[in-house]
């Protein structure tokens, strides 16, 4: 059983910082948020995590598993593993496949918007660590019994001492 945990090795933050989908990563910090979840990293584009980023120890390689739908645009839930050159060079076709996906909405959107905006703005007494966190459970048995199945928003940390929590739930529009 895997220890339930957040976080990569060192290898993979040294394997992924040579990686093309860093260069993606860094060519585009206005539009996209790294998750860094339980030996492996989403890539989000709007809060919609369109690669799962993991790491092959054995070959010292980065390699991506993605929903057909964000290459072809058409809905169904086959996932591919795919070179992540693939990734960087259809980008843009990934990111017009999340705009046309439906549950990406515009409080996604703004969600995704105010974390980045925050993280870049240095004055900012916060910084936002993650987005659609959900909590980790060993099994599905365990999730159910615990009774939660939710997620939060927004994960954001003080940057001064004393650190503090915050857990943003956010919405959006005249409804809210």
């Amino acid at each position: 059983m895997n220890k339930i945990t957040r976080g990569i090795s060192k290898d993979f933050a040294e394997c992924f910082k040579q990686s093309i989908l860093y260069k993606l990563y860094t060519k585009h910090p206005d539009e996209l948020f790294i998750g860094v979840r339980n030996d492996y990293l989403n890539l989000y584009y709007n809060c919609d995590s369109f690669a799962k980023i993991e790491y092959n120890k054995k070959n010292n390689i980065i390699c991506c598993k993605i929903n057909n739908y964000y290459l072809n645009g058409v809905s169904n839930s086959k996932t591919n593993t795919v070179d992540p050159n693939r990734i960087y060079n259809e980008y843009d076709i990934l990111k017009k496949n999340s705009n046309n996906k439906p549950k990406v909405n515009v409080e996604k959107k703004a969600q995704s918007k105010l974390v980045i905006l925050n993280n870049s703005n240095e004055s900012s007494n916060w910084y936002c660590l993650d987005i659609e966190y959900k909590k980790q459970f060993n099994n599905k048995k365990e999730r159910d019994a615990s009774g939660f199945k939710g997620r939060f928003d927004i994960i954001a940390i003080s940057k001064k001492v004393p650190h503090r929590v915050a857990i943003i739930e956010l919405k959006y529009g005249s409804r809210s």
